[in-house]
């Protein structure tokens, strides 16, 4: 077996080796941007260039990898995934630069950093798709991360809101999806948890649940302001 590109590897699980290498290596970047916050408002340029070129090798190192495989499916290979969808968003937003877009993308990236905490149907450190999970999640961190110390970004309560909208149409669409692919988007199908819920109440939980959480960052950042002078 090819361990760095079967996709026969095992599934990393929590407490083991890739887990806690894939979380002390996130807090690692957290920690590396957080002391080097006041070069990037000079360097925009650059930055939005590297993240650009960085989600295009994401996305295609997955997608290699599916195809090597032979699993890459609409199904399997979940390219709508929110996280992977905010891959492409952040690529979007290195050309066109709108802020409404850094809202969407600092929010959403909320869930590739419970991801550190609570992976689900991993690959291991060792094996490709292990690696673009890596890439994938921390981008969707650091790059709005980078855009609030930069201060060319302000979380607001309102930009939460628009978040929040965002993420229902988004969620809404996904059943879509799910109904006519039989996938398991936001693994609704394949839940971690609240097994007992039907898909309404399931449903319910999450896009209200999403939206009380969003609307809690943003009053906290709103409030945290007044010391750190990074929003407003």
């Amino acid at each position: 077996m090819n361990q760095l590109l079967d996709a026969r590897v095992p599934q990393i699980e929590i407490g083991d080796i890739s887990y806690f290498l894939y979380l002390f290596s996130f807090i690692g970047l957290l920690v590396i941007v957080i002391l080097f916050r006041k070069s990037f408002h000079s360097r925009l340029k650059w930055v939005y260039i590297s993240f650009f070129f960085l989600g295009i090798f994401q996305r295609s190192l997955i997608v290699f990898w599916y195809i090597y495989n032979d699993i890459y499916t609409l199904t399997s290979a979940l390219p709508l995934q929110i996280c992977r969808v905010v891959v492409w968003l952040i690529i979007i937003q290195c050309i066109v630069k709108k802020p409404i877009l850094n809202h969407i993308i600092f929010y959403f990236g909320l869930f590739a950093a419970a991801a550190f905490v609570y992976p689900i149907g991993i690959w291991p450190y060792y094996n490709i798709a292990g690696i673009a999970f890596f890439i994938m999640h921390a981008m969707n961190v650091i790059f709005p991360l980078i855009m609030l110390l930069s201060g060319d970004f302000k979380p607001s309560i309102k930009g939460a809101l628009i978040a929040s909208g965002a993420f229902t149409v988004y969620y809404i669409s996904i059943l879509l999806i799910n109904e006519w692919l039989d996938a398991n988007y936001f693994f609704i199908h394949s839940r971690p948890f609240l097994h007992e819920l039907s898909l309404f109440q399931y449903s319910l939980v999450n896009i209200l649940g999403t939206t009380a959480v969003f609307i809690v960052i943003g009053v906290l950042l709103k409030w945290v302001s007044k010391y750190l002078r990074v929003v407003e």
